[in-house]
């Protein structure tokens, strides 16, 4: 026989325990939204990004980071209000695309990373992050504007331009640069009138001159620079103690040619190319590159090796000769971009070499700013 008396108590403590366990799971379910909400505001996704995402970031950031230096200018304020604005209106076109407000797009935030570059595209993270590509060039007893040029040209010199309006903005900024070189010079010489008067030891022309040659790639002084540093990162060199000019360089894993690394073709997200690579990279460069160097100036890889997730993320073909790991290790590829020239020159250049040199196969494809070539034992060729 049950005793009521007895069974009042445990059915009031049941019914608080239970009670007291509904508060503490929506508490706990309060801190992990709260624990996603701050990771998703501290998470660093620049590795998400699109390639015109990262080149305009990359832009945005360097110049904000340098617009308090003396000497920055009012063309150096557009170029960053462009590059802004170039920013804004993509993360607005994200959303748009999420939401299924662009015909002929798939909706949905998880599709190609779209919620993690909507958030690292936000105005607080543009207005506090940091340039993550930019090389390191001579700037000592330069002029403040001459400084804050370089310092700009350092971003350009790893950042390859993927909009017509964004290569405008990176010739701009090489252009004052080559005109300023020439001024220095013009002083120097007497050519024009200099309240120091003529002279390569007055204001420090001699230095000034070799740094602005240097940042535009010129002369015999950019040539001297180089055998003393990294063509890449601008970091000096170890020539080793071996003696012959063949020593080591401590600055790069493996160099493929006279003027490419292994670095410059590592994935965007950090991985880097493994040392079954070498060999068709090496080729890549010696066949391909290096003749279309010599004849349009620097050669920037706007990107190499892909993992696979990455090249997902950038909207890759599942095939891509970038992901290099799916191919036989002969057959790598690269988007390229060079100083001087147009694509069509380019594409026209990696023709003739591909046609005289294997006879008509690999993959060409012209783009607006860039090419892609790859070493496919079969002729391929298209348009982006």
């Amino acid at each position: 026989m049950t005793d009521d008396k007895h069974d009042v108590v445990p059915r009031r403590m049941l019914d608080l325990c239970r009670n007291t366990l509904r508060i503490a799971l929506a508490r706990i379910l309060e801190l992990e939204r709260e624990l996603r909400k701050g990771r998703s505001a501290m998470a660093d996704d620049y590795e998400l990004l699109t390639e015109a995402e990262q080149a305009h970031w990359d832009e945005y950031t360097r110049l904000r980071e340098i617009s308090d230096h003396a000497g920055f200018d009012d063309h150096q304020k557009r170029r960053k209000e462009d590059a802004r604005s170039w920013l804004d209106a993509r993360r607005a076109y994200i959303h748009d695309l999420a939401e299924g407000e662009i015909e002929g797009e798939k909706p949905g935030w998880d599709v190609s990373n779209r919620r993690e570059r909507y958030a690292m595209l936000a105005p607080e993270r543009l207005n506090g992050g940091d340039c993550r590509r930019q090389a390191s060039l001579p700037k000592g007893e330069a002029t403040d504007n001459e400084a804050v040029y370089i310092r700009e040209r350092e971003m350009w010199w790893q950042v390859t331009s993927t909009t017509d309006a964004q290569k405008q903005r990176k010739i701009a900024c090489t252009s004052w640069l080559e005109e300023r070189r020439k001024y220095v010079w013009r002083q120097a010489e007497g050519e024009i009138d200099s309240d120091a008067g003529p002279g390569w030891d007055k204001k420090h022309r001699e230095r000034r001159y070799d740094n602005l040659c240097v940042a535009t790639k010129y002369g015999s002084a950019y040539a001297d620079w180089q055998k003393g540093h990294n063509d890449y990162t601008g970091e000096p060199v170890d020539d080793g103690d071996g003696g012959g000019g063949g020593g080591g360089d401590s600055s790069t894993r493996h160099r493929l040619s006279e003027h490419f690394v292994i670095e410059e073709f590592d994935c965007h997200d950090g991985t880097q190319c493994g040392s079954r690579e070498h060999n068709g990279l090496e080729y890549l460069c010696k066949t391909f590159l290096e003749p279309l160097r010599d004849k349009y100036g620097s050669v920037h890889i706007n990107s190499g090796f892909r993992t696979r997730s990455y090249n997902a993320s950038v909207g890759g073909a599942s095939g891509s000769f970038h992901i290099y790991t799916d191919h036989d290790g002969d057959d790598q590829a690269a988007d390229i971009s060079c100083d001087r020239g147009t694509p069509s020159q380019w594409h026209s250049t990696l023709n003739w070499i591909r046609q005289n040199k294997r006879n008509g196969n690999g993959g060409l494809g012209l783009y607006s700013t860039f090419v892609h070539v790859d070493l496919r034992d079969y002729p391929s060729d298209w348009r982006g």
